[in-house]
């Protein structure tokens, strides 16, 4: 994110923000962050570990982009389930919930990247974090001046 030139200023949504590393950093760069997580207990962690970090970071509960209606980042930074789960059959709670991703890996990541382009203002960036074993190449291959 340093790299990047997050810094005071900037807008950045942390989505499936778990425990909020992500949103953390992005707070003590100077950025003004919500994060948001479907889990209540990641909620919970993501809150508790801002505040005893002493960082401002607004933690909604809701699925992706749900929490935040209607608003626009300069940054989007998300750590998705992204672990191939190649059983459709086993329930999807838990602590499941946290890695599986569907049978080829792309459950969220799809859905973050089609969505993302609404959600970024001019010139925002998408940082994601996933796996070769989801087809690297393929994130967000329908973007303009996607390499």
């Amino acid at each position: 994110m340093r790299r990047e030139g997050i810094g005071p200023g900037m807008d950045v949504l942390d989505l499936c923000t778990a425990s909020g590393v992500l949103a953390r950093q992005a707070a003590r760069l100077g950025a003004q962050v919500p994060a948001v997580d479907i889990s209540r207990r990641a909620m919970i962690s993501a809150r508790l570990n801002a505040s005893l970090a002493g960082l401002m970071v607004s933690v909604r509960r809701g699925g992706l982009f749900s929490a935040v209606p209607e608003r626009r980042f300069d940054v989007l930074v998300s750590n998705p389930p992204y672990v191939p789960a190649p059983d459709p059959n086993l329930p999807r709670w838990g602590a499941r919930r946290a890695w599986d991703a569907g049978c080829d890996g792309r459950g969220l990541l799809d859905r973050i990247c089609d969505s993302a382009p609404g959600a970024l203002r001019s010139g925002g960036l998408l940082l994601l974090v996933h796996s070769e074993l989801n087809g690297p190449h393929r994130p967000c291959a329908d973007w303009p001046g996607h390499g």
